[in-house]
């Protein structure tokens, strides 16, 4: 396992090099890297794999349901193809119909991607049981968000100029994305330090760990102050809002209410904000619904990826084909290259509406999962704490840009989750 780790924690010191380099070569690192690390936690020991596999059952039909569901995409069901595909074959004179997706060559390279995020999950997962491994992996996962919120910062003075992607290039919403992450894992780690105080009430603080907590809060900050400097309010907020799932999970545990009165609590804010957005949204189509927070997407990519949407079917153009659909979408003579304009809107288009319901579903399930777990665990209740929020942030953000669909931030948001599930059970007592 020490060597495992090792190839996990460089794996994630190579996210701010990765982030600016091309989507295909971080893919082909982070499957290389995922099968390494999945081959090399099959050496964990027998009770670390049994719990990795009792903590799977919770969320093997969200594991699944992806799988399955892009497996189905590429079969040959002509039925239940778009109309649209024989006129859109004939224009560019590429056989486009007889399966669901438009392109079934890159719905199956989504399928390895899928699976390729799985294996690093679980290897994640079983890396990361050990007590003394999840925190040394918070920590790096600490640094390396912080590092890149820093090169955000820097990027704003002269000399440093141009250091990262200003905005509207497509890595920029990455960097943004992954300092969201960084503020709640940092904010994580300065709570580990007051929760690791509070259970030991005869001891001092150390001087090590008063220095870790300022740099966990000054990590917290750099990460919130890169979102500000990024003009990026909708994510500021998120973040914010991640932080406090945590302190909210945090004093659920201190007034010890029962687990039962804590999902009340959260459930009864997550129907109120959902009131809210409702609201907001009363009047507007679906189209509308779903680009209304891209805020920062260019006008071309927001035009194409309406008129996506306008022909938005219960089963999807197939995953991983938006590019291929760029082409028909895209006003005559336009040869940029056309991001989505957002990560929900991309799911939508290539998952269909169906899957769209299940993914929030999903999302939902292993946030509330995690969250359960934060209440019912121990002293290490601050790992899945922090997972569940990254996961809120992550779902709300898919609505604000496309920063998901790049394998820099799918890499970050897969070991946080990671993480969060292995230590949401104990090694001998399952809480």
């Amino acid at each position: 396992m020490p060597t495992a780790h090792r190839f996990l924690s460089i794996l994630l010191a190579a996210l701010p090099v990765l982030a600016l380099t091309d989507d295909w070569l971080a893919q082909d690192v982070s499957a290389i890297a995922a099968a390494l690390l999945l081959l090399l936690a099959i050496g964990a020991s027998q009770n670390d794999l049994e719990i990795t596999v009792r903590l799977l059952r919770q969320i093997r039909l969200a594991l699944l349901f992806p799988a399955v569901w892009i497996v189905l995409q590429v079969a040959p069901l002509n039925q239940l193809a778009n109309s649209i595909w024989p006129t859109a074959s004939i224009a560019l004179n590429e056989p486009l119909s007889g399966h669901i997706s438009i392109d079934p060559g890159a719905t199956l390279h989504s399928l390895f991607a899928y699976l390729t995020t799985a294996s690093l999950m679980v290897a994640t997962m079983v890396i990361t049981r050990d007590r003394e491994r999840a925190e040394t992996t918070l920590f790096v996962a600490c640094a390396v968000t912080t590092f890149m919120s820093v090169e955000v910062l820097l990027g704003q003075l002269r000399p440093f100029a141009g250091i990262v992607p200003t905005s509207g290039n497509p890595a920029a919403a990455t960097f943004v994305a992954i300092s969201a992450l960084g503020a709640i894992v940092n904010a994580a780690a300065a709570v580990r330090i007051i929760e690791r105080r509070l259970s030991r009430l005869e001891e001092a603080l150390a001087l090590s760990s008063i220095l870790v907590f300022c740099l966990s809060l000054g990590g917290s900050a750099s990460c919130l102050g890169a979102i500000m400097i990024a003009g990026r309010t909708n994510i500021l907020i998120l973040a914010g809002f991640g932080i406090a799932v945590i302190l909210f999970a945090g004093a659920s545990r201190l007034m010890a209410l029962r687990p039962a009165a804590v999902g009340t609590l959260f459930t009864i804010f997550a129907l109120a904000a959902a009131t809210i957005i409702a609201v907001r949204f009363k009047g507007s189509g679906a189209v509308d619904a779903i680009l209304r927070f891209a805020a920062s997407a260019t006008t071309e990519s927001r035009s194409v990826t309406q008129r996506a949407l306008s022909d938005l079917r219960w089963v999807g153009s197939g995953v991983g084909t938006f590019d291929t659909l760029v082409p028909i979408y895209r006003e005559f003579g336009d040869r940029s290259v056309v991001e989505p304009a957002s990560t929900i809107a991309k799911v939508a288009i290539e998952w269909g509406r169906a899957a769209l319901i299940a993914v929030v579903l999903i999302a939902v399930q292993i946030s509330v999962v995690m969250l359960r777990g934060a209440v019912r665990r121990g002293r290490d209740w601050f790992f899945p704490a922090a997972a569940s929020a990254c996961i809120l942030v992550l779902f709300c953000g898919a609505f604000c840009d496309s920063s998901l669909t790049h394998p820099s931030t799918q890499i970050i948001a897969t070991v946080i989750i990671g993480l969060g599930l292995a230590q949401s059970m104990g090694r001998t007592s399952g809480l």
